[in-house]
């Protein structure tokens, strides 16, 4: 496809040359969810804004919803994902609805003017409900299985049957097995072949049984030609997503940004870039240490991956940007940079897989949006 951005128009055209003509219904809306996910990121500005930068981007994306342009932006959030996604299907033939929901609030469904009725206060998730020939409905949550998809991994939010019940609006659910066998043949795998979520964890507890440390886990994964090549296909947001993901099965822990293990500990955080306009840049990094390792990763969006500095490099980065903050859910973390760039009188340094050298504009990429 290219990296030029396309209009609705063709993308609708190349889901036309490329699906395959003996598609079923299932594997139809499968695709058309793949295609647009090729071409668009969720909005890293969105997710790691203030509350000003989100309501000002929910906002206009609620404008865009009603009102969209020819060509598809790269970024997007649930609402504008959502519309391109209905567009499309409905090109394809489907009868497509839309559901809306915020945190303690009971979901709306079956309601085509709900772009209208959003609130950029409240900010409520948006997804599409598609209507399959037996009548009944199901929800496909592009925007909560985009890494998924960008990543080649199991979907976990297509064929659901979340949405509430009104209007008339009756509710199905795709089975494991389908959803499994459906995106083997989008994706193209063998039959055999796994899911990258699938691979992560089968060599994680192989791993464990050869009695490695979290950290020795993680060093794996970072360097593991698999798991770069599914970075190829993702965007920032996305593969923050997937190391979240490795992040949780080397440490056994479900936490959205700790990770802790006895001895082992490993935190990923935002790393904001501002210049002197005001203006943000968004990437994030992981640091992982134990009593006898530590490891400082950040992601790189033009490389597409993670790239392992020392201390040297932390401080020849931190030293180029005039102010590079750190989300900062955890102060502990601010810590830890802090004693990893400045050194601990241990002298303990990375274990180096290869030579790299990296900018601010490797990790910091204006991505078009």
């Amino acid at each position: 496809m290219g990296k030029r951005k396309l209009t609705r128009k063709e993308l609708v055209e190349h889901i036309r040359k490329t699906m395959p003509t003996d598609f079923n219904e299932i594997e139809k809306l499968a695709f058309i969810e793949n295609e647009i996910a090729k071409q668009i990121s969720f909005d890293e500005q969105y997710l790691w804004g203030d509350r000003e930068t989100k309501e000002k981007i929910y906002k206009l994306a609620k404008t865009e919803a009603q009102k969209p342009k020819k060509e598809i932006k790269r970024k997007l959030i649930c609402i504008t994902m959502s519309e391109l996604y209905g567009y499309i299907a409905k090109e394809f033939g489907f009868e497509v609805l839309y559901q809306k929901r915020a945190p303690g609030v009971e979901d709306k469904t079956g309601d085509n003017d709900i772009f209208k009725k959003v609130s950029p206060k409240k900010q409520e998730h948006v997804c599409p409900i598609v209507k399959l020939s037996n009548g009944e409905y199901i929800e496909i949550d592009i925007q909560s299985d985009l890494y998924r998809l960008q990543t080649h991994s199991k979907p976990k939010a297509f064929g659901l049957s979340q949405v509430a019940i009104q209007n008339g609006v009756k509710t199905s659910t795709v089975d494991n097995n389908t959803i499994e066998k459906t995106f083997k043949k989008i994706y193209q795998l063998d039959e055999n072949e796994r899911f990258t979520d699938e691979y992560i964890m089968v060599f994680a507890a192989m791993l464990r049984c050869q009695h490695k440390t979290p950290i020795e886990m993680l060093e794996f994964f970072m360097n593991d030609p698999k798991i770069r090549e599914a970075l190829q296909n993702a965007r920032c947001i996305e593969a923050n997503k997937l190391y979240k993901k490795i992040l949780s099965v080397c440490y056994d822990e479900s936490n959205e940004n700790q990770f802790f293990k006895a001895r082992d500990k490993a935190i990923i955080e935002e790393c904001i870039l501002s210049d002197d306009k005001g203006q943000k840049r968004y990437s994030f990094c992981i640091y992982a240490k134990n009593e006898e390792q530590r490891e400082f990763y950040v992601y790189s969006k033009c490389s597409r991956r993670m790239v392992n500095l020392t201390q040297e490099q932390v401080k020849q980065i931190t030293q180029q940007a005039k102010d590079i903050k750190l989300r900062g859910r955890s102060s502990e973390l601010k810590n830890q940079m802090i004693e990893f760039i400045n050194g601990d009188g241990e002298n303990i340094q990375p274990l180096r897989q290869e030579e790299t050298t990296v900018s601010l504009d490797d990790i910091f990429l204006d991505e078009e949006r």
